[in-house]
């Protein structure tokens, strides 16, 4: 695995298990699930996301270790080819638009007034657009392989 594709791997394994950990009740970095929603979601007053939503997000997270695993190997099959190709492809386009969405858009305009909203624009934001270009760089070779004509 190239060293680039191993940040990756610890980068998405960890952040899945921290969503993990929320899921099953951790409320760091607040104090109940209230004080961590205001940190980690920006809502005020409530907690928004249940364990089972936390618990998608985790295996989302875990499932682009599998496409970062996947695109390490050799890719001499179809299906390896669509998983990470497309994999890679999916993840730069969700990252990419999470990162420069508090930017460009008024979508995280319901949190101004929390936690979440500054630590967004000043780390969360930027971790993603971060991931997005580690991606692009680490882009898997040989795609024009697979491509038809």
């Amino acid at each position: 695995m190239d060293p680039l594709g191993l940040v990756l791997v610890v980068v998405f394994a960890g952040t899945g298990l921290i969503h993990l950990a929320w899921a099953l009740g951790l409320n760091w970095p607040g104090t109940d699930p209230v004080t961590r929603a205001a940190v980690v979601i920006g809502t005020q007053n409530r907690a928004l996301i249940g364990s089972i939503g936390w618990v998608a997000i985790s295996a989302c997270f875990f499932l682009a270790v599998g496409v970062v695993w996947i695109a390490q190997q050799p890719i001499i099959h179809p299906l390896r080819a669509f998983v990470a190709y497309g994999g890679y492809t999916v993840l730069i386009t969700a990252f990419a638009l999470r990162g420069l969405a508090p930017y460009v858009t008024q979508v995280f305009e319901y949190a101004r007034s929390t936690p979440f909203y500054t630590l967004n624009r000043r780390y969360y934001a930027r971790l993603c657009i971060g991931i997005a270009l580690g991606l692009i760089v680490d882009f898997p070779a040989g795609l024009e392989d697979f491509l038809p004509g």
